[in-house]
């Protein structure tokens, strides 16, 4: 499964959007929050040895 990056990115950008993530327009700080909080989960996961 080799994709591209441009279909990575679009693949990511339809998940986030089908949470919610682009229903109404977010100032920079509250996104970068948002990215912050999801990057953190996966780090304490990794940790975890969950996938």
């Amino acid at each position: 499964m080799n994709k591209s990056i441009k279909e990575l990115c679009n693949s990511a950008f339809e998940t986030a959007k089908s949470k919610g993530w682009h229903d109404e327009p977010c100032e920079t700080g509250t996104l970068l929050a948002l990215v912050h909080s999801e990057v953190s989960e996966d780090l304490e996961a990794d940790r975890k040895g969950d996938k």
